[in-house]
Order: structure tokens, then sequence, then C-alpha cells
């Protein structure tokens, strides 16, 4: 049997199908029984496929077309440690054909070379095993069957199915409905090729709900005006205005307010900068407080959205070039509130190619972007920009690079249960060094404003 060209061209496509898991499995610092729960799910559900199906070529016509997206999840799990996700399909579909040609560009041969391999291998699978008529006629099919065909069910059954956010326009209050998935089914998420189904759901998900926002404050406009004298002492010269927001960061553990640890020596001795004392935050998560930053919604005001624009709209009426650059995400739960106001935004572009849950992408990502926008300014433009960091969102050892490593011993480069006390000071040293990461981030900003000469410029870090 395992000479036969037909089961063996079979059980080649099968592994194939199982390649981006593999990678998973290999190459990302997750928990042992974490990666063995998705490489498990992922080879059950392609087992039960063909248990269903029984004819092996009808098995392959089935999961054609997943073979044409192993190539890409294998791409982003090698260079980026992540599944395609919904925010990754937002970046897509927010590039342009231009951006994409530079993406793939220098490997146009290799691809075409990979997809010629691949469907090579699956058209002759297919052909061999409908010419043998190859069945999986094995008595393992019934077990399979009646093991695991109830446990798909039962565990992609068990939610509350619907949820809806409130949103208030003027003294209107509307439901912006969500329709998630039952819970089960997010444990298909990052198991391949079935938990495309669950990313592509999701993607649409957010994208309605990001444009039922976006229809409630299309027609809002800020009546923006300049003081005449503001106005007088600007003239001719090119203005630049800064915001950088972070992620996480707390007062107490800033060298530069006065902790014991030297987590900013570079902010530290700057000359040109002022610590508020008394800023807080009106509230824990960045899918509240960001929105409150940007906009005049009140901060007793925890409901979802905001019937008016942010300041980005007010710059842009002011004849502004406005830009929003950005690690964090474009759609989620989370991020989609944020990714409302980013896309007032004249000029966006999202960064982080992976997901915030790896250490694929740093901060230091936005420094060229930044610095082509400040140096390439000519007189008398005017530009405000806002800069959307990853700061010191857990997971904290995945905020900076091995260089800034200082605190020891640290979470870098391991594999740990979060609710493990003896690890607490490995994490708060981890926390610590993120913050030193962040130092360096933000001197290489100021740095680049401080160079641009003969301007008006502001910067102001609300982190």
């Amino acid at each position: 049997m395992l000479f036969r060209k037909d089961f063996f061209l079979l059980v080649i496509n099968f592994v194939i199908l199982l390649i981006p898991n593999i990678l998973y499995f290999t190459q990302i610092n997750w928990l042992l029984s974490e990666q063995l729960e998705l490489f498990a799910i992922s080879l059950i559900v392609l087992l039960v496929l063909l248990s269903l199906v029984k004819k092996a070529w009808i098995f392959l016509v089935l999961t054609l077309p997943f073979v044409l997206i192993v190539p890409l999840e294998a791409f982003y799990i090698s260079n980026y440690h992540s599944f395609i996700t919904p925010h990754i399909l937002g970046i897509v579909f927010d590039s342009n054909s231009s951006e994409i040609r530079d993406f793939t560009q220098g490997n146009e041969l290799k691809i075409f070379f990979i997809y010629v391999v691949l469907l090579t291998s699956w058209i002759s699978g297919i052909v061999s095993c409908y010419k043998s008529n190859l069945i999986y006629n094995h008595f393992s099919r019934y077990l399979i069957l009646l093991i695991f065909l109830p446990f798909i069910i039962y565990t992609a059954s068990i939610h509350e199915p619907t949820f809806a956010d409130y949103y208030v326009y003027g003294e209107t209050k509307f439901e912006v409905q969500r329709n998630q998935l039952p819970d089960g089914f997010y444990r298909f998420e990052k198991a391949f090729p079935f938990g495309i189904f669950v990313t592509l759901y999701e993607f649409y998900q957010e994208t309605q709900r990001f444009y039922q926002l976006l229809e409630h404050t299309k027609n809002f406009h800020f009546n923006a005006s300049r003081q005449p004298l503001f106005e007088e002492k600007t003239k001719g010269k090119p203005e630049i205005y800064v915001l950088v927001i972070g992620e996480s960061s707390r007062y107490d553990r800033w060298q530069l307010n006065g902790y014991s640890k030297p987590t900013t020596p570079y902010l530290a001795q700057r000359q040109d900068i002022v610590s508020y004392e008394k800023f807080y935050t009106v509230a824990k998560s960045s899918r509240e407080s960001i929105p409150i930053m940007l906009t005049r919604k009140k901060a007793d005001d925890k409901r979802f959205g905001f019937h008016e624009k942010s300041i980005i709209d007010a710059f842009n009426i002011l004849d502004f070039k406005t830009h929003w650059l950005s690690t964090q995400m474009t759609f989620g739960e989370y991020d989609t509130p944020i990714s409302i106001h980013a896309k007032e935004a004249q000029h966006l572009k999202y960064l982080n190619n992976g997901n915030f849950k790896t250490d694929n992408v740093y901060d230091e990502v936005l420094i060229k972007p930044f610095q082509q926008i400040v140096e390439n300014i000519k007189q008398p433009e005017k530009h405000f920009i806002i800069i959307h960091t990853l700061g010191s969102h857990f997971n904290y050892a995945h905020r900076y690079p091995v260089e800034f490593d200082m605190f020891k011993p640290s979470l870098k480069n391991e594999v740990f249960n979060l609710h493990d006390i003896a690890l607490v000071d490995k994490l708060r040293n981890s926390y610590d060094n993120s913050i030193l990461y962040t130092d360096f981030i933000l001197n290489e900003l100021l740095n680049i404003m401080s160079n641009k000469k003969r301007c008006h410029k502001l910067v102001n870090l609300l982190i």
C-alpha cells in the first residue's frame, strides 16, 4: 500500500497542508501544550474531512484552495511569527498594487516555482486518486468520525452568538452589531487550513463595524480656524506637529520621573522636554482611552464610538497634511475604535506585518518613515503626524530587541506562565527594558525634529 503512487501522493499533499502548523510548532516560542493542541486540531479536522468524503480525489479537490494559501502562511510564519490575521488582511486591502509589487520584488521567480511544484503535486494527486478510485474505508475512519466529529461540533457550538456595542450619535443611541462566531471556532483560528475561514469572517465583521461607524461621522467636520496673530507668526515657515501615542507605560517606571533604575537615560539628559506630573489616563484600555485623547468625547463616556471626528479632521480643515504611522493593529475588538480615527489621516501606514503576540516587529520601524516625512517637508507646508507605538504592550519581552535586554533576569526568549509568582522579578525587568527601548525610540524621533531647521514645530508625547 505504501508504494502505491496514489497513496503516496495523498500522503505528500496531506503533509503539505500541515506545513504552516509544523512551522508554527517549530518557530514560535509558545507553551508546548498550546503548540500540541494547535497541531492536533489541524490534524483532526483534516482527518475528519477525509473520513466524511471517503474518496481521496474529492478530498484533494476540496482542499486545493487552501494549497494556494500554504506559501503565504509559511512565509508569514517564517518571517513574522504569525498566521495571517484580520489585521494583515486589512494592510493588504489598504495597500495599492505598487506596494504589493515592492513587497514581492526579487522573489517573483521563486514564488512562481513554488506554485508550479504545489499545483503539479496536487493535480497529479487528484488524477492518480481518481483513476485508482482510492477510498478511505479502513475501520479507523469510523473511529475518527465517532470520536472527533462530535468533539468538533460541540467545540464549535459553545457560545452566546452575538453581542453589540452601543454608539452615540448626537442624542440617538444605536447598536453596532458584531455577530461573533461561537467561542469554540476561535480554537481553530490558528489551525491551518480551516482557521482561514475564521480569519476571513473576523475581517468581514470588523470591516462592517468599521464602516458603520464611519457612516455616522462622514458628514461631520470641525469649523476650525487659526488666530490671525499665530498665522502671521508662522507665515512662510513649515509647520510640524507630532503626537506620539504610547502603550501601557507607567509614570513611576521612568527614570525621568524619579525611578531608581536608569530606564530613560536619553530623555533624562535632554533639556527640551517637559514631563507632566499630573497626567492621568481615563481608562485602562487603549480602546477607550485613545478615542478620548483624540476627540471631544468626555472622560466619563465609556460607550463605543463618538459622533464627532478627531483632532485630525481639524488639521485637515486647516490644510495640513496629516499622517498616521502605527505598529499597532488595524482591526479587532480593541483596535477598530482607534482605526476609525486613523482613517481620517490623509496618509496612513501600518508597519506591523505580524501581530502583537510575538516579537516580529519593534517600534524602530517607525523611525525611517517619520524621518522621510520630516526631511521632505518644504516651505510653507504644514504637517500633523501621529505615531502610534507598541510601547510596553504585553508581552513586555517582545517589545524590545535583545541589545536592550539590560535589566536581568528577564523573560526575553523564554516561554512562561504569566501566573507563576516566581517570575515577578523577570516580569518587572522585562517591563523596565521595554521602557528603556521606548526612551531610545523617543530620543531618535526628537533628534529628527531637532535637526529640522527654520520651521515651527511641537512634539507631544502621550506615553
